[in-house]
């Protein structure tokens, strides 16, 4: 089965920063904000806070334009996720309070690591490095090992497609006319799906997979051993299975 694919090389994931210890800008060597022009800063800076509930952090006041293609309304009150909370406060853009205590990038790096897989963490971050528009494609995060990975969620989860098993983001190549109230109605450029390890899913799963994304190309974000995140992107597949009669069935 020929699979027809885009790899990103070694060159651009130097480029890019995703090796674990660039993505979070040498945390743990990092020294905190001077507290004067941090004081300073936060004036400008949006106010969030921390609902440790809903995994999510609420917008108290919001500066800057950012929320056009990020965060979320519900009920009336913006959201932000945990990965853009931790992407906007690495910009100087956001600030986050916790039970009352504004947290530093060490306290950001472990709320985010409490609230998603850290291959998807990771791969969130090369993403926007690579100045894409970057969405979750549902509210939960995953990432998989292996194809047993897949059936196990499969099995449990016996109404889910693979597609809405699978992909952890929609990307959208940068656009500054483009709104999230609009990417709904815009094909992405690629769902992302996240796997942890040197595994690959089987012919047969890469197979379905394609058929449901519906020409849309599959990203798949590989956290290696060295934290290093590597992308191959498929596009087509040469397609050895009738699917009309020989569908994709859990193994029992």
């Amino acid at each position: 089965i020929e699979l027809a694919h885009r790899e990103y090389h070694a060159s651009m994931e130097e480029d890019s920063g995703a090796n674990l210890k660039d993505s979070m800008h040498s945390v743990e060597g990092s020294e905190k904000l001077d507290k004067v022009n941090y004081e300073r800063l936060r004036h400008h800076m949006t106010h969030s806070i921390w609902h440790a509930d809903l995994h999510l952090a609420e917008i108290v006041k919001l500066k800057g334009s950012f929320f056009k293609n990020m965060g979320f309304v519900r009920s009336g009150v913006m959201y932000l996720y945990p990965e853009e909370v931790q992407h906007l406060a690495e910009l100087q853009q956001v600030y986050l309070e916790r039970d009352g205590q504004v947290l530093d990038r060490e306290g950001l790096y472990s709320l985010v690591l409490e609230s998603m897989p850290h291959a998807c963490y990771l791969a969130y971050l090369k993403l926007k490095n690579l100045k894409y528009i970057v969405v979750r494609h549902s509210s939960e995060l995953r990432s998989f090992t292996c194809d047993g990975d897949v059936y196990d969620y499969l099995v449990a989860h016996p109404s889910s497609t693979l597609l809405e098993a699978l992909v952890c983001f929609n990307i959208h190549a940068y656009d500054a006319k483009l709104f999230k109230r609009n990417l709904p109605e815009t094909t992405p450029t690629s769902y992302v799906v996240v796997m942890s390890g040197l595994n690959m899913l089987s012919p047969r799963i890469m197979l379905k997979l394609l058929e449901e994304a519906r020409g849309v190309p599959v990203m798949f974000a590989i956290m290696l051993p060295s934290g290093n995140i590597v992308f191959e992107e498929f596009t087509d597949a040469t397609v050895s299975l009738n699917w009309k009669t020989d569908t994709f069935k859990l193994a029992s």
